[in-house]
């Protein structure tokens, strides 16, 4: 039998603990539910000094046997990929404005397929990214090709406007997208799933809220970055 006095990272190892945990989300549990399981085999695995592989066997198993369903795998997907939508959307927008060869964009079916290309393409690649790094590595390079047949093969114009009011448009969907995204943090957090052990829960919740706020104005960031490199090559440039 494992020595009780060993410290709970030994009793539950990281490895142990991430797949309980993920298994569990994609089963649907809450971060409340999460915690509250993964608490109980810290405490059980602490008073035993057994390991968590030892007291409960497979993490997989374990958590299949806790939440014996399966959560629909696209439930709720329609609240964060819309908003995230809107933000690559408004960045790609103003992105082309600046990048414009004159005062006129065209729109092309490329263009408005993209943002449907890479919303799906990171809902895809987040899928993959804790199954296997084989199938994240052929997400990835299959996103790159498709972004770049778009961007070569469908440029059938659909809307024609000016680089000004594309500009405009895409800033203020950057901003509206950020907001919400603010609002999201710092008044609907999610029930924090407390991972390390001896985690204070309120200094869990405090750092997911300022890394929410952190992650809303990134898009923003971006393409503030992205618009002033690109003018500036425009004005040395001949």
């Amino acid at each position: 039998m494992t020595d009780p006095s060993a410290p709970t990272s030994t009793l539950v190892p990281e490895h142990w603990r991430t797949t309980f945990v993920l298994e569990l989300r994609d089963r649907g549990a809450d971060g409340r539910a999460v915690g509250e399981a993964l608490a109980e085999v810290e405490q059980f695995c602490a008073d035993s000094g057994q390991t968590a592989a030892d007291a409960f066997g497979d993490a997989r198993t374990y958590a299949a046997s806790r939440v014996d369903t399966h959560a629909p795998r696209f439930a709720g997907v329609g609240r964060e990929l819309v908003p995230a939508a809107v933000g690559v959307v408004g960045l790609l927008l103003l992105l082309w404005a600046v990048g414009a060869d004159g005062p006129t964009l065209d729109v092309t079916v490329g263009r408005v397929l993209l943002p449907l290309v890479l919303v799906g393409g990171a809902v895809a690649t987040v899928q993959v990214a804790v199954r296997s790094r084989l199938a994240l590595a052929g997400t990835v390079a299959a996103l790159l090709v498709a972004l770049v047949v778009l961007d070569r093969v469908a440029t059938a114009p659909l809307v024609t406007t000016t680089a000004a009011v594309a500009a405009v448009v895409g800033a203020v969907l950057l901003l509206a997208e950020a907001g919400w995204q603010t609002w999201i943090a710092v008044r609907r957090p999610e029930h924090t799933v407390v991972v390390a052990p001896g985690s204070d829960p309120r200094d869990e919740r405090r750092r997911n809220v300022r890394a929410g706020i952190a992650l809303a104005w990134l898009l923003p960031a971006m393409a503030a970055v992205a618009a002033a490199f690109f003018a500036l090559l425009r004005a040395l440039l001949p």
